[in-house]
């Protein structure tokens, strides 16, 4: 079963209707890479780890983002 509902776009449109989750693993993140996680919208359509390069064009304070962002690797 799945911990709750789906929270995104890509959330819902992977599940479709299924209700049980079979085979995943997910990978360790440090804390930077959880936060910035955290940052990326869940009702934005798209929205992945290069919307972090726009939250730090609209605000320059955002200084936890300022490492330079790479795309996740998967295995």
């Amino acid at each position: 079963m799945h911990a709750g509902p789906p929270i995104s776009a890509f959330q819902k449109a992977i599940r479709g209707g299924c209700t049980v989750l079979h085979d995943h693993i997910c990978k360790e993140m440090n804390e930077l890479n959880l936060e910035r996680c955290r940052c990326i919208p869940k009702n934005t359509p798209g929205a992945d780890w290069r919307v972090l390069q726009e939250i730090v064009a609209a605000n320059p304070d955002q200084t936890l983002f300022k490492v330079r962002a790479t795309p996740p690797r998967f295995l």
